[in-house]
């Protein structure tokens, strides 16, 4: 448990209850962010969060591409191109960013 936060603090320096408490708190957190993780509308938001994008995922996630291809494809079947009342020809719509 020594040196687990990135400011290289030692927990082990903190009172015992403590310890137990933060362990506690940190295998919660990791159960849920596993299961996150492997929902796809987790990455469907972090794409749309200007703060994050696609660079993100790639640079974090070893199949970052195949996730962000899942994330296009998602978006592209609930959102499809279409043809728009008036227009003389279907413009290609593409999403920017994806």
């Amino acid at each position: 448990m020594t040196n687990i936060s990135s400011s290289g603090l030692a927990f082990s320096t903190f009172d015992p209850s403590i310890q137990v408490g933060f362990k506690a708190g940190k295998a919660k957190f990791d159960k849920y962010y596993e299961i996150i993780s492997k929902t796809l509308i987790y990455f469907i938001a972090a794409v749309l969060d200007p703060c994050i994008k696609g660079a993100w995922i790639e640079k974090h996630y070893e199949n970052g591409k195949t996730l962000l291809n899942d994330v296009r494809k998602y978006i592209h079947e609930i959102y499809p191109s279409r043809k728009l009342v008036g227009q003389s020809e279907e413009k290609d719509c593409k999403y920017q960013g994806l």
